[in-house]
């Protein structure tokens, strides 16, 4: 398979990024979107954003990453609630099989909220024959609040759906997105300080690659925390929830 790589990246970040002396947990907002190079068979590719001590927000070269390591940061640990996407297309197992993942960590290597996107299709080489598409969101919950209606990170809305093409055509896309509230321990239980929007993008072509894009935006951060996309290809299907 011939391998085009197309890399796009845009950081933005606001003034109000710095931290405010008076509120060193302060990070302001912060947009990231941006795309990752196709992977090879079995392997895959991530780009980390970090937001330092003084909240100055960096990225890490792309690199390539083992589809063993995406499939484990993607795994369901026992302090994270997770809810799955109803999966859309056909409901048979198809490849190639290709994983998108955003995950958001604190400094402390807490995973505050997770989205997987996963899609599968099948080609005569020209066109789309079939496919399909799953995933889940995943978050991170507290028991700081009660008896507040939420505790920690909690889903607000979410879903998975088609963004173009389909059988017939020369490629699929479908697209997922989940954002999540928090009111917890490090707002004081406010309930207006975090909220986190992802938004991953997956493309599968007739030639059997796949395009991979991103779209994250968080209303406040802190220091320390650290957000991951990942693209990876496994051999064997890993983190596939059974439909």
């Amino acid at each position: 398979m011939i391998l085009v790589l197309a890399i796009a990246l845009n950081l933005i970040a606001p003034a109000s990024a710095r931290a405010d002396a008076a509120n060193p947990h302060d990070c302001g907002s912060h947009v990231l979107n941006g795309g990752l190079p196709l992977p090879e068979r079995g392997q895959g590719y991530e780009l980390e954003f970090i937001l330092g001590p003084d909240c100055t927000l960096s990225s890490s070269p792309i690199r390539p990453i083992a589809a063993e390591k995406a499939a484990q940061d993607a795994g369901v640990d026992g302090h994270m609630s997770r809810s799955r996407f109803a999966r859309i297309g056909s409901k048979r197992h198809l490849d190639p099989d290709y994983h998108l993942n955003a995950i958001a960590w604190d400094c402390c290597g807490v995973q505050m909220t997770r989205l997987v996107t996963d899609l599968n299709w099948t080609t005569n080489g020209s066109t789309i024959t079939g496919w399909n598409a799953g995933g889940y969101q995943a978050y991170h919950g507290e028991y700081s609040c009660i008896p507040q209606p939420h505790h920690g990170w909690w889903p607000d809305y979410g879903s998975l759906y088609q963004s173009g093409g389909g059988t017939g055509y020369s490629s699929i896309s479908v697209t997922s997105y989940q954002a999540w509230g928090y009111q917890g321990a490090f707002d004081a239980c406010n309930g207006n300080v975090y909220y986190n929007y992802f938004q991953n993008n997956l493309t599968g072509y007739a030639s059997g690659s796949p395009s991979c894009s991103f779209y994250y935006s968080l209303r406040n951060t802190a220091p320390g925390w650290h957000i991951v996309a990942q693209c990876y290809d496994p051999v064997i299907t890993i983190v596939d929830d059974p439909y």
